[in-house]
């Protein structure tokens, strides 16, 4: 299933998919670029020289559609099964208002 459609395994493997669609959903801050107030709160940053922070789901999609290029934005709309409306429930980016569509 891909946007809630059946899809043969083969076409959506050797579909060219967007790179911003694999995130993390948590990333490294190092200490340099903390806070003092995030530094108080963990007091055993300096340990790690930092520390690991967490994403929501949606927050890491719209981060990864922040950070992408044009050209890979819109190579979401060229998937197999491109669904807007799906694409908006799971990633709460909605397509039609980020390229006017």
């Amino acid at each position: 299933m891909v946007f809630n459609k059946l899809i043969d395994r083969h076409i959506w493997e050797s579909a060219k998919k967007p790179k911003f669609i694999y995130f993390n959903l948590t990333y490294w801050v190092s200490s340099s670029d903390m806070t003092e107030a995030e530094k108080f709160a963990d007091p055993h940053f300096y340990v790690r020289g930092g520390q690991l922070r967490k994403r929501g789901y949606k927050e890491a999609w719209r981060y990864a559609w922040d950070n992408a290029t044009q050209e890979d934005k819109r190579l979401i709309l060229t998937l197999p099964n491109f669904d807007a409306d799906v694409f908006h429930e799971i990633s709460g980016i909605d397509v039609r208002t980020e390229f006017k569509i």
